[in-house]
């Protein structure tokens, strides 16, 4: 693999989250003075910035269906806000199994959502330990952090966690 270097619309500082869908890029982040940095692209080489409605960085960005979904820090934004459960806490990463998304974050925070609207907080194992990432495969959310990693079922009875100490 050979790769390059590309240079973002907004001078990022750093950037979080990707997504690329066929002909259709974003890349979401923090730039130098920690305001949260949103970019699209066509082609992936030439970046636009576009406005994110949150005031710090952006950490976390999944599709599903039509939806898209940012999460991050202080989000007053003129998409579609919706109350995620996290407070102040920050949303770290996003997953989604096809009907369910789960968002994740600082303090122990994990919420789950069947139509990225409505958000409940859920039980992650994790206490206050902050959570830095999830995804899905297989049947099943893995959600990792300092210390440990939790395999969460998408399961509609039994356990709702088991809880990993390694991975």
């Amino acid at each position: 693999i050979t790769w390059s270097i590309r240079t973002t619309a907004s001078n990022s500082q750093q950037i979080n989250a990707v997504y690329a869908d066929n002909n259709f890029y974003l890349a979401a982040g923090v730039n130098y003075i920690n305001e949260a940095s949103l970019m699209v692209s066509t082609d992936s080489i030439n970046w636009v910035q576009r406005t994110s409605g949150a005031q710090r960085g952006l950490n976390a960005l999944i599709k599903q269906g039509s939806t898209y979904v940012l999460g991050g820090e202080a989000i007053t934004t003129t998409w579609f806000q919706r109350t995620s459960g996290f407070g102040a806490t920050a949303i770290n990463q996003l997953a989604t199994s096809g009907t369910t998304y789960v968002a994740v974050g600082n303090a122990g925070t994990l919420t789950a959502s069947t139509d990225a609207v409505n958000w409940i907080l859920r039980t992650s194992g994790f206490g206050t330990t902050n959570i830095a990432g999830t995804t899905y495969f297989n049947g099943e959310y893995l959600i990792g952090g300092a210390g440990s990693a939790v395999l969460w079922p998408a399961r509609t009875s039994g356990p709702a966690s088991i809880i990993c100490t390694s991975i």
